[in-house]
């Protein structure tokens, strides 16, 4: 592996996340699942990754991961959102300081969840490049490691917002690019949220967030937001941030904090 809107609350993007207190997690109305997904990998050393929520959605099994990504297990594809490979290369190209390693770290990241999870097909639910500094030299390279570490691997792009920014992406990444709504069995894969008649749709772009207020503390944590026929995932990216939204009578909302995800209950 690589060594490697709708938003109409608190809508203000933030580059980090807080830490959450023990009692903000007590907030939660059930203890986040224990469980994990536990394989072997090509090496023979066991790989494991934690199973977080399982859930329903149009009538099939998905675990929603405290990595921030969703898993559909029938048909062994990774779902996740708004990477934005290249955003920091971006910022320091307009002169910004920021950290160097995101795109290390992202790739880290994914590559664990893939091996531990035996995935077969990673769905991209857009803006998995941030813009035309996504393709500096240095961050194709590690892609294109990556990519080959994993070249059987299918990898489906629903195009963003960033990705028709950025323009197409190299060739040896071998991405399938999809137009927004992508019809796969019952499920309809978009980047900006939306309903699709007759599907259950999952997206990004919001990267949405809960604000959790306690007595004497607050804090703000990534999360998934599903609503009716519609789940939007939080953002995958190191360096990304989150928006607020307006929560209505009957959404679910489940918050990532540190390794586990806790369901959080409306007030």
């Amino acid at each position: 592996m690589a060594s490697l809107s709708c938003s109409s609350g608190a809508g203000t993007r933030s580059s980090r996340f807080d830490a959450p207190s023990a009692k903000l997690k007590a907030q939660a109305d059930r203890e986040p699942t224990s469980g994990f997904v536990r394989r072997t990998s090509d090496s023979g050393q066991p790989q494991e990754v934690k199973l977080g929520q399982c859930i329903d959605l149009g009538g099939a099994a998905w675990c929603l991961l405290p990595e921030r990504a969703a898993w559909w297990e029938a048909q062994r594809t990774l779902v996740l959102a708004d990477v934005h490979f290249g955003k920091a290369a971006s910022f320091r190209a307009q002169g910004v300081p920021v950290p160097r390693g995101t795109t290390d770290a992202n790739l880290r990241r994914l590559s664990a969840l893939i091996e531990a999870l035996d995935a077969r097909r990673v769905i991209f639910l857009g803006d998995l490049f941030h813009s035309r500094h996504s393709y500096a030299p240095d961050t194709v390279a590690a892609l294109t490691l990556w990519r080959r570490s994993c070249a059987g691997l299918e990898c489906v792009l629903v195009e963003g917002n960033h990705d028709r920014a950025a323009g197409q992406a190299p060739a040896e990444l071998l991405l399938r690019v999809e137009a927004e709504p992508y019809r796969l069995g019952q499920y309809a894969f978009c980047h900006e949220p939306r309903f699709v008649p007759g599907a259950l749709a999952l997206a990004g772009h919001l990267h949405p967030c809960i604000h959790l207020q306690g007595r004497a503390d607050s804090l703000r944590l990534p999360c998934f937001w599903v609503r009716a026929a519609l789940m939007v995932l939080p953002s995958f990216g190191e360096f990304t941030g989150g928006a607020g939204f307006e929560r209505e009578a009957g959404d679910r909302v489940f918050a990532v904090a540190e390794d586990a995800l806790f369901e959080i209950p409306r007030r």
